[in-house]
């Protein structure tokens, strides 16, 4: 029967846009089929892109409060889940997050990115100072700006703010808020003040601009408590303390901490037009927390100096600090405080409306709180297509489904055929391929490239013009005599130099892109190669 030849097994590991190793490209040349449990669109690609390579099939379930939906990618029948996925989310421009937030969705997403800031990339970048060889210089040889910013992070970890109690961890994240809701929001005001107006005379603070208000901290004001018992928390967290931080504690412990009177800084650079993405535009200004200089850089002297004063990595032989990936519905609820009380200080800063924890799963964690029976109602429509999957039903057997129990109203679809090309080789053959096919060819014997070149002619009657591998490109015919150094290594050898990777002994075979020409000279499309190694 059906049911005994379905075997379910779970297969619980983090995968992230930056990391994938917990499934293994191995793993899925195991399985017969994958069905994801994961969130966001990079993990869902990279599962998409696996399944793809070694023809299995997946289902995608998703379940977002009362929606859910499911997706079902048939091997060589239908489009993969990479053809029709929703188009990625527009971000507000960097200078809207960092300075001029008007939504409450702005505040979300400006603790949002705090969170990772403290939490995962200040122990990331001391533990590649720590554990990296020659990571300095590496910095030194980059951008300069990026190399400041580490620079003035690894000082302030491990020199100016490094934690040797739990009462030390409360004194850093009550100044944490003072820079970030006080200080830094004067600053602002220095560069910007309130009757300010633009050069065509217009006032600059009006429309979406709202001119802000430093806040005052107050033990009594249950929010300004929550933050800085959250950042004293996972401060200690980081820094591996043991023992947890009450809130009577830091009702204790702030009383005796000096918080330094602002002073304004000249040529702080603040950004106001509303160019860049927040992923790309890297000024800071009113959000900048005592560990940075608020975009005002800094002379080459004082960076020499605050590398003088880093400990060497030998002196702290040994020395981590734990990286908190942000986990909205986790075990840890310190998580979603700082970053609910943070919102909330921040949205106290611009007058706009506060949020709750249920917004900030939406908005900072990427997903709405489960609803148990949409997740029921899911889960059977996916063991449905589960019994189809192990059948080897016709695609037209298949469902894709999507679901609103608020309305309620369930709609359901066959999945999407898959798409051929046809590609006229020599001699009139026609190579007719889809997303599903690959082209296997053996280079284990330690093939040149130039012999490469001339089997793939030989065998699929096509001229190959360029050869890639991942965003590295091995070969390209217009590069002319550039390209013949290359031709002679071989393509183990070509991948490791050009592309600047280490391919391990368990990496049998390589994914190749190839952009060819048919017999007319027209360019055409040709499946991908997959390669085998070694």
């Amino acid at each position: 029967s059906v049911e005994e030849r379905v075997c379910v097994v779970p297969h619980e590991a983090s995968l992230s846009d930056d990391d994938s190793s917990g499934f293994p490209s191995e793993m899925f040349a195991s399985l017969t089929g994958v069905c994801s449990s994961v969130i966001g669109g990079g993990p869902r690609l990279f599962l998409d892109e696996q399944c793809v390579q070694h023809r299995i099939p997946m289902l995608d379930p998703g379940v977002s409060g009362t929606l859910a939906s499911l997706q079902c990618v048939v091997p060589y029948q239908s489009e993969p889940w990479s053809a029709s996925r929703d188009p990625p989310e527009k971000e507000p421009p960097v200078c809207t997050l960092k300075n001029f937030p008007y939504k409450t969705e702005h505040a979300l997403k400006w603790s949002r990115e705090l969170f990772d800031a403290f939490f995962l990339t200040r122990p990331r970048a001391v533990n590649g100072y720590l554990g990296t060889k020659g990571f300095l210089n590496g910095l030194r040889d980059g951008n300069s700006g990026e190399c400041e910013s580490v620079v003035q992070t690894l000082h302030a970890a491990l020199v100016q703010y490094k934690m040797v109690g739990l009462d030390k961890c409360v004194h850093w994240a009550r100044l944490q808020f003072e820079a970030l809701f006080s200080h830094g929001i004067q600053q602002l005001l220095h560069n910007f003040p309130i009757h300010m107006t633009t050069s065509q005379g217009a006032p600059f603070w009006t429309g979406t601009k709202r001119a802000p208000q430093p806040l005052e901290f107050d033990i009594n004001n249950q929010v300004h408590l929550e933050f800085v018992h959250a950042a004293a928390n996972l401060q200690a967290a980081m820094y591996g303390l043991k023992g947890t931080i009450s809130e009577a504690m830091v009702r204790e412990a702030v009383l005796g901490v000096h918080v330094p009177p602002f002073e304004p800084r000249e040529g702080v650079q603040i950004a106001v037009e509303e160019g860049g993405s927040a992923n790309t535009n890297r000024a800071r200004a009113s959000g900048s927390s005592s560990e940075e200089k608020g975009g005002a850089q800094i002379s080459n002297d004082s960076l020499q100096e605050l590398i003088s004063e880093l400990p060497t990595p030998g002196d702290l032989a040994g020395y981590q600090l734990t990286a908190l990936e942000f986990e909205a519905l986790g075990e840890n609820k310190l998580h979603l405080q700082f970053v609910v009380a943070g919102a909330n200080c921040r949205a106290a800063n611009y007058a706009i409306p506060s949020t709750s924890s249920v917004q900030a799963v939406r908005v900072a964690g990427g997903c709405n709180p489960l609803v148990p029976c949409t997740a029921a109602l899911v889960g059977g429509l996916t063991a449905l297509e589960t019994y189809k999957c192990a059948a080897k039903a016709p695609l037209e057997r298949y469902r894709n489904s999507f679901v609103n129990l608020a309305i309620p109203t369930l709609v359901q679809s066959a999945p999407v055929g898959v798409l051929y090309n046809n590609v006229v080789t020599a001699g009139g053959g026609v190579m007719r391929w889809s997303l599903w096919d690959q082209i296997d060819m053996d280079a284990s014997s330690g093939h040149t490239l130039q012999q490469f070149l001339d089997n793939f002619k030989a065998e699929h009657g096509l001229e190959v013009c360029m050869v890639s591998y991942g965003r590295s490109m091995l070969y390209a015919v217009f590069l002319g005599k550039r390209m013949e150094p290359r031709m002679t290594m071989s393509m183990r050898e070509l991948i490791e130099t050009i592309g600047k990777t280490s391919l391990g002994p368990s990496q049998t075979h390589v994914a190749l892109s190839l952009g060819c020409e048919d017999t007319h000279g027209d360019d055409v499309e040709v499946p991908t190669v997959n390669l085998k190694i070694c």
